[in-house]
Parts: C-alpha cells; sequence; structure tokens
C-alpha cells in the first residue's frame, strides 16, 4: 500500500486531519480511537505495518505503550498471531491487567505517534524487568526525525 492510500484511509476514519500535508509536523495529531470504527481498514493498515518488518523478524507479544495505542497494537497483535499486552506508562504502573511477558517472549513495542522527544525505555525495562527480549518498534507515525532506537523501528507513516 502506497503512503498517500493510508493517509486517504487514515482521513476517511477522521483519524488525521483532511490537511494533514499543510500542517507543521510537530502539530499533527492522529486519533487511534477511530480505529475502532472499522476493523477492516484498521486491520489493512496492521498488515501494512507488519510487512515493513524483516521477514525473518519474529515476535510472541505485541505491547501497547498507552492507552492510546491499545487499539493498534490490538490490530497488530491479531493480524500477526500474536499475544497481547498493555502497559500503563501514563500512570508508570508497568504491565496493567495481570498481562504478562513470559521469559524470553520476543516483544514488540507499539506506539501510535513517536516523535524526536519519544522514549521507549519504560517499555525497554518493562521487557526486561520481565527477562522478556526487545524485538524493536513499530509506530502508526513517526514525526520529525524520530529513532527511539538505534535499530528495528518501523513506522508506518513518517511525517518531517
Amino acid at each position: 500500500m502506497e503512503r498517500a492510500e493510508i493517509i486517504d484511509l487514515l482521513q476517511r476514519m477522521n483519524a488525521l486531519p483532511a490537511d494533514v500535508d499543510s500542517v507543521e509536523p510537530d502539530a499533527i495529531q492522529i486519533d487511534s480511537f477511530r480505529l475502532v470504527e472499522d476493523p477492516i481498514v484498521t486491520n489493512r493498515i496492521a498488515v501494512e505495518a507488519l510487512q515493513q518488518l524483516p521477514r525473518d523478524h519474529k515476535f510472541d507479544v505485541v505491547l501497547a505503550s498507552n492507552e492510546a495505542s491499545k487499539l493498534f497494537a490490538y490490530a497488530l497483535a491479531t493480524a500477526a498471531w500474536a499475544r497481547f499486552a498493555y502497559a500503563d506508562l501514563e500512570n508508570g504502573e508497568g504491565l496493567a491487567n495481570g498481562y504478562t511477558i513470559k521469559k524470553g517472549e520476543n516483544v514488540l513495542m507499539v506506539d501510535v505517534v513517536v516523535d524526536e522527544g519519544t522514549s521507549l525505555e519504560d517499555m525497554v525495562d518493562i521487557i526486561a524487568e520481565n527477562k522478556g527480549k526487545n524485538a524493536g518498534a513499530i509506530a502508526l507515525a513517526a514525526i520529525g526525525d524520530a529513532a527511539p532506537l538505534d535499530e528495528h523501528f518501523y513506522p508506518v507513516l513518517r511525517f518531517s
């Protein structure tokens, strides 16, 4: 799927503003809760995100970083036949609602929007505390020069 097609789908779902190309990158907002409206489109975007990963990239768990990323992370988990987990980083709770990461599991971190100030270190720490392995991160959108990991960071869209 081309970048323009993904943007068009998100705009039709009202998840992205219609004038996204004329907005300064650091002002772009994504309403990830709109992804619930059309699960078919959401799954299509999740599959597109997963296709960016190297063919041999393996993970067992998809870890949502916050409330806004839960829907996108769940769609990724479903499309990849992986388990879903949620970390409530906004409230400093770590893994929430009894979700677990088992020793040795490969964990793919997910956030909706990652910008230059975004750090995934809290999620990396949660994975390490549970003796899991960091399998990288996916974002629906990366803003500016966002690169929260030295490697294995796969944004669906990049706005710079």
